[in-house]
C-alpha cells in the first residue's frame, strides 16, 4: 500500500488571516522595509519618497498615487509582479511566533541571497501560491528569509505575510 502525500498546511499554526482587498496595502510594506539603507531597493525609494514614516502603515501619510508611481518605478516593472499580481485574490496572514520549520517546508526562495545579518521579523514578506506548485514561491523578503534560513535561528519570528493567488484559480486560499 502506498502512503498518500498529505497537502501542506495552507497557513501557519496560529495565523491571523484576513482579506486584502488591493495590492497598495502590499506595496507600502515593501516600500516600508526596503527603505531602510542595507535593502536592495533603498537607493530607489529614498529618492522618490525620502520620509519612510510616510509608508508606515500604522498612521503614514503617503498618497495612494506617491505609493503606486514610486513601487511601479522601483519594483512594478519586474516579472514577479506584473499585471497578474496587480489583479490576484490576497490574503495578509499575521503569525506571532512563525516557525522557520514551516518556512522551509512551505516556502520556495526564488532568488536566495547569501547576506548575513541578524533577522528580528518578517514584516511584508510576499508569497505566491502557483496551483502547479507544492510551495508557496516567495516574490519579497529573499534577502531576509535567506539569512534566517542560513543563520538557522531564531526557531520563530513574528510574520506579516502575504499571499496571493491568481483570480482565476481553483480555491486555494
Amino acid at each position: 500500500m502506498q502512503a498518500t502525500k498529505s497537502a501542506p498546511p495552507k497557513y501557519p499554526s496560529d495565523s491571523a488571516v484576513e482579506t486584502v482587498e488591493s495590492p497598495l496595502e502590499i506595496k507600502k510594506w515593501w516600500m516600508y522595509n526596503e527603505w531602510h539603507p542595507k535593502c536592495q531597493f533603498s537607493s530607489h525609494i529614498q529618492k522618490r519618497c525620502a520620509n519612510r514614516d510616510e509608508l508606515n502603515l500604522h498612521g503614514g501619510t503617503a498618497a495612494k498615487e506617491l505609493v503606486e508611481s514610486v513601487f511601479d518605478a522601483v519594483r512594478g516593472k519586474f516579472i514577479l509582479w506584473g499585471l497578474e499580481r496587480e489583479e490576484a485574490k490576497w490574503k495578509k496572514v499575521v503569525v506571532a511566533k512563525l516557525e522557520l520549520g514551516w518556512v522551509k517546508d512551505n516556502v520556495e526562495v526564488l532568488y536566495p541571497s547569501n547576506e548575513k545579518f541578524e533577522v528580528t521579523a518578517l514584516e511584508g514578506i510576499v508569497l505566491w501560491k502557483d496551483p502547479a506548485k507544492e510551495k508557496y514561491q516567495l516574490l519579497e523578503g529573499n534577502h531576509r528569509i535567506s539569512a534566517w534560513l542560513d543563520a538557522k535561528a531564531p526557531a520563530v519570528l513574528p510574520s506579516v505575510m502575504y499571499i496571493g493567488k491568481a483570480k482565476k484559480s481553483p480555491n486555494l486560499l
